[in-house]
């Protein structure tokens, strides 16, 4: 590499830390930086080993470990419970196949480009740079600096080929993959997927960064089960085309235009202006699990058409 040819150019024959007081220190910041950087890779290896661990005894224990977390709440509750646990498990689930995804995504693009461009290793850099793309905001930068090194030593036409390659594929990936990729897979709007991650990595920079999605997915799972949408989760599934079923789907978008209506509304919400809506939402939330009660699944007959209306 010509690059690395320049640089053992400038390096003096013997490296040398003799009693002058400019060369002990210039040794001892050395040691210090070099110190830190140990420090840094050591963490880097405990929490990789930590993670790795945590995942393994949660293979092994997974089904303990969640009927343990669903003896804590009443039994009433506990399907509820257990329900809410695996809609969690399959968000994080969704989570990690989309960051896997985009992984392999961004490597082919940029497999694509160095390879346009005359750059070399581009196999090479394309696989570093996928690796590194698990790690928002920061994996992306640290990729590039690799790449434009590599890129440097061939032209510095050629490195600003790769600097602008570089910048376009993180304008396509922050602001058009990103987000509808995880919006599609988590289910995690685009808009608070980049206020999550601007917002976290603010915060706790890159494990914030790192933990920004999968941490908006369950927290946008628990609004909406809790504070939202209480009731709704409760609501059994409509399954067959008999007069019962039809019933229910009929009720289900009685349910979406009490709540359309109710957000169109603009006159502010006061205790009593909207017991009507209220009321409707509660009769119908009501009428569709007696009908759930008689369909065939639940083991009984279902009611006859006049009967229901």
């Amino acid at each position: 590499s010509e690059i690395v040819s320049r640089f053992a150019e400038r390096l003096p024959a013997r490296l040398s830390v003799g009693a002058e007081p400019n060369r002990a220190d210039e040794a001892i910041n050395t040691v210090t930086e070099l110190l830190a950087y140990g420090e840094l890779l050591a963490q880097g290896i405990y929490a990789l080993l930590a993670i790795m661990l945590l995942a393994f005894y949660w293979s092994l224990y997974e089904e303990r470990t969640i009927r343990s977390i669903v003896l804590l709440a009443p039994p009433p509750r506990r399907d509820e419970t257990r329900r809410f646990i695996e809609q969690i498990i399959a968000k994080l689930g969704a989570y990690l196949r989309a960051q896997g995804l985009l992984c392999l995504i961004m490597g082919g693009l940029v497999l694509v480009a160095y390879s346009l461009i005359g750059v070399p290793y581009a196999l090479s850099l394309a696989i570093v740079a996928g690796i590194l793309e698990a790690l928002p905001v920061f994996g992306p930068a640290l990729a590039a600096v690799p790449a434009l090194l590599v890129a440097l030593s061939v032209s510095p036409t050629t490195a600003l080929w790769a600097l602008g390659a570089v910048v376009v594929l993180q304008q396509f990936e922050s602001n058009v993959l990103v987000p509808r990729l995880m919006d599609r897979s988590v289910g995690v709007n685009a808009i608070v997927t980049l206020l999550a991650i601007a917002a976290l990595a603010a915060l706790w920079g890159l494990a914030g960064a790192v933990l920004a999605i999968p941490m908006a997915a369950v927290a946008q799972l628990v609004l909406d089960r809790w504070v939202f949408r209480p009731d709704a989760v409760d609501l059994p599934p409509t399954s067959g085309r008999d007069a019962v079923s039809l019933l229910r789907y009929q009720l289900r978008e009685l349910l979406q235009d009490v709540q359309v209506e109710f957000r169109r509304k603009s006159k502010p919400v006061t205790q009593g202006s909207d017991r009507l809506e209220d009321a409707v939402e509660s009769l119908a939330r009501d009428l569709d699990r007696a009908l759930f009660a008689v369909t065939p699944q639940a083991g009984t007959v279902s009611a006859p058409s006049a009967e229901v209306h």
